[in-house]
Parts: structure tokens; sequence; C-alpha cells
């Protein structure tokens, strides 16, 4: 396709202006992004303590960036489940820990996704229960029915007559 280089030239050129101007944003996003890790290496090492497996933060390190290739390299498998259990385990035992240590550790790991996911879902459910109620509020509460009062229950109501039209007088 002869397109495709331009299109390529017009990303890259794009890509240099960005970097070249935007380099305050693009420092911020990495610094954001480090210390991200930062704190899954810190989650790591106090996964490791709780499985028994004490160690430092070197080793919370390589487990953390281990398990990160490898949920790079399977994208393509929801949630990396099974390959990441299996990488884990491989890796504890490299590491002289056991495999068991490793399954431990990332089956700790998928208790704290799944308390991350279920409090998304209560705030989900939470937010669309209150969508609901503004549409409810906005759209069907302002459609009242009239209610008859006591003194009218049970008959109907009564409509003025139309008024007859008036005869002359006769004069004789």
């Amino acid at each position: 396709v002869p397109t495709a280089g331009l299109h390529v030239y017009r990303l890259d050129r794009a890509l240099r202006g960005y970097y070249a101007k935007e380099w305050p944003r693009f420092l911020a996003s990495v610094a954001w992004h480090f210390a991200g890790w930062l704190v899954a290496v810190v989650e790591a090492a106090y996964a490791l303590h709780l499985v028994g497996v004490g160690s430092g933060l070197s080793v919370a390190a390589v487990v953390e960036a281990l398990g990160a290739g490898v949920r790079f390299l399977t994208f393509f498998v929801p949630a990396s489940v099974g390959v990441l259990e299996s990488a884990n385990a491989a890796v504890f035992v490299t590491l002289g820990f056991g495999a068991s240590a490793g399954l431990a550790f990332t089956l700790l790991r998928r208790a704290r996704q799944a308390i991350w996911v279920v409090a998304g879902i209560v705030v989900l459910a939470a937010m669309r229960a209150r969508w609901v109620r503004a549409q409810w509020t906005r759209f069907v509460a302002p459609i009242t029915l009239k209610r008859r009062g006591r003194a009218e229950k049970g008959r109907a109501r009564r409509r003025p007559a139309a008024a007859a039209p008036r005869r002359p007088a006769r004069s004789a």
C-alpha cells in the first residue's frame, strides 16, 4: 500500500513532536508508571511474607518483573489464568522456595484481584442505581395522576352544566 509509508511518516513526526514539546508530561507518565511498579514490588514482598517465604525487596522485584513479563507475553490468555500460576511455580522453584509457595503466592494475588473486582462491581451497581433514580425523578415522577378527594370518593365528578341559551322574554 503506497499510502502506508505516508501514515508511518506522519505518526513518526507526531511522536517526535510530542516528545520534543510535551516532555514534562511524558516524564510524569513514566514517573507514575515507575511508582506503580514500585508499589507492586512492595505488595509482592508483603505477599511473600504472608506466604512464609522470608525474602527482601530484591527477590520481590525479580518475582514481580518475571510475572509482568509473563502477563505481557500471554496477553491473549484471559487474565493469564493457568499460565501465571505455572510460571510463578517455576520461578519459585528456581529461587529455591518450592512450587507450592509459588502457587500460594499467585492465589493470594488472585484473591486480591477478586476483592478489587467485587469492589468495582459494587461501585458500578451503586452508580447505576443512582442513574436509574435520577432518570425516574426526571421523566416518570413528574407524571402524576390526580386523585379524588375524600368527599368525591366513590362518585363521579359533576361538571357544571352548560348554560342554556336564554330566550328573550315574550311580550304580550
